[in-house]
């Protein structure tokens, strides 16, 4: 627009102040349709767009005009799958959300594409670099590819949760909640005035579009595709954790991989969080420490955010230290003992409503408390404390909205 092991490490770069990318698997379609579908059939039956103006060539969808082309449906929770190339200089985007398609600017979210090799943009502005969010959240790293390759977009979208994987890297991720004004974004950088309202009060199910012949340059799209993805309705147990990779988690400071079907905290000291926040809820989940004499971890729950200056959220969490598992500092009442198989696997069920909290631990009542203070939702993490804790394995992790 011109107007499966995992390391990552948060901190400030040139390009904004947002995490640093993370080094994760696509979440492509795969050989199989099942559950995914044309994004734009081939005939472009599903489609809304200027008459003669888009059009296939040999698979691959280009157009000869400034036009955007829409999907006829309308899309909310979904991912989108797409590879695209730049000519010299392009500048396009995919727009997500859009409920207004002849106002598009002001009425949906754009995940920019540009030449971010060609000497025209060499001077923009973090913000409009290609894998982020335009006008508003500038891309953790560049990783589109000279113009003439293809490059691949994985975007997923949750409600308000937009993240955005490009070349396999997961370049940006948005919390539309939080941008709250209009003219300037979470980190303080200006968003363009054109933009209009705030992010936080978008709607979040639209068209979904792609921009055309833009600034001069043209552009080209192949191999797109769409899959929708259920909301979780209240009541229905949802599994966070596939047993295969880490999608739909952030790993943050911190080094995790998938082994044999568990979570192992293997070094450093951070989190791995859902992306997702959660108000009322119960979350189930197994766990085992693997230091024979010492070990210490944890589950935060409902924080908003990490401090700047600090490691870890500064609460809650369900403690997972050595003598203390079970216990939530800061809450009265919610203190857990002789409950724990040293060295085998245990299971928690810790549920969440309102202000109160209550924890079972292998089947056995732990405590109940009430007074949680703070957001009335947040997000979820396991913590990383392996300097002093050891290594740690998580499975069988599900939710259920209340």
């Amino acid at each position: 627009m011109g107007r499966m092991s995992v390391w990552c490490v948060f901190g400030l770069s040139v390009m904004a102040a947002v995490s640093a990318a993370v080094a994760v698997e696509p979440l492509g379609h795969p050989d199989s349709t099942v559950d995914w579908e044309d994004l734009f059939a081939a005939d472009l039956s599903n489609a809304e767009y200027p008459a003669g103006v888009w059009s296939f060539e040999n698979g691959e969808l280009t157009a000869t005009e400034d036009q955007a082309i829409w999907t006829r449906d309308d899309f909310e929770n979904c991912v989108i799958d797409l590879e695209f190339k730049n000519a010299s200089a392009s500048n396009s985007g995919v727009f997500l959300y859009c409920s207004d398609m002849a106002n598009w600017v002001t009425s949906c979210i754009e995940v920019q594409i540009l030449d971010d090799h060609s000497d025209k943009w060499k001077d923009v502005a973090p913000t409009w670099r290609c894998g982020g969010i335009f006008g508003r959240l500038a891309p953790a790293k560049l990783a589109v590819k000279p113009a003439g390759e293809w490059n691949r977009y994985t975007i997923r979208c949750m409600g308000k949760q937009v993240d955005v994987v490009l070349n396999g890297e997961h370049v940006a991720s948005m919390d539309m909640d939080k941008w709250t004004s209009a003219g300037t974004n979470p980190d303080g950088s200006e968003a363009p005035s054109w933009l209009g309202g705030p992010l936080s009060a978008m709607k979040t199910k639209g068209r979904i579009g792609l921009q055309g012949k833009h600034a001069g340059a043209p552009i080209w799209f192949r191999n797109m595709k769409v899959k929708r993805l259920a909301a979780a309705q209240a009541g229905e147990r949802v599994s966070l954790f596939n047993g295969k990779n880490l999608d739909g988690w952030k790993v943050l400071r911190c080094e995790a991989a998938v082994d044999n079907g568990d979570i192992l905290i293997q070094d450093g000291n951070g989190l791995i969080e859902v992306e997702k926040k959660y108000g009322d809820f119960v979350l189930e989940f197994d766990w085992k420490a693997l230091a024979e004499d010492n070990w210490d971890s944890g589950v935060y729950f409902r924080y908003a955010e990490v401090p700047k200056n600090r490691t870890w959220p500064q609460r809650y969490q369900a403690n997972l230290r050595k003598g203390m598992e079970g216990n939530v500092e800061g809450l009265e009442g919610a203190v857990s003992e002789g409950l724990i198989k040293a060295g085998e696997w245990n299971t928690f069920k810790l549920t969440v409503k309102g202000d109160a909290a209550a924890l079972e631990i292998n089947g056995g009542k732990a405590w109940e408390a009430k007074g949680l203070e703070g957001p009335a939702e947040g997000f979820i993490a396991l913590q990383a404390e392996v300097a002093t804790g050891g290594q740690h394995r998580f499975r069988n992790i599900y939710i259920t909205e209340l």
